[in-house]
């Protein structure tokens, strides 16, 4: 559960990296990609953040999947990156789910008083 099936298939047409990390870049990484529980950040009951994935213990050291919906909701790929940090991820991929506005690149900005030194994960978005 959580993991990709080689069956499925995304688009992407345009995307943001951002950070770099202060690890060293290794030649040989061996990880996976996990869709992040919750996938939007937040509680769906409560519509509150969280601060860690339900599932952090398997994202620790793998690549997370969390989705974002920009007109639905406001949490920003910034409050992701800092889910998926404290979660453990060694990379986050951020994936637009607006229906609507389905080829918007999700931009990772930094909020005013927050450090960009705050995230130390490499992403895409």
């Amino acid at each position: 559960m959580g993991q990709f099936s080689h069956h499925q298939r995304y688009r992407c047409n345009c995307c943001t990296f951002w950070t770099k990390t202060t690890q060293a870049a290794l030649l040989e990484v061996e990880c996976q990609p996990l869709m992040g529980d919750p996938m939007l950040g937040f509680l769906k009951e409560t519509g509150e953040l969280v601060q860690k994935l339900d599932n952090a213990e398997q994202v620790h050291g793998n690549i997370v999947v969390m989705t974002r919906d920009a007109k639905k909701n406001n949490v920003t790929s910034w409050q992701l990156a800092k889910i998926a940090q404290a979660s453990g991820a060694a990379a986050l991929i951020v994936v637009n789910i607006d229906r609507f506005f389905a080829d918007e690149v999700l931009r990772v900005e930094v909020p005013e008083g927050e450090s960009p030194d705050a995230i130390d994960l490499p992403g895409l978005s």
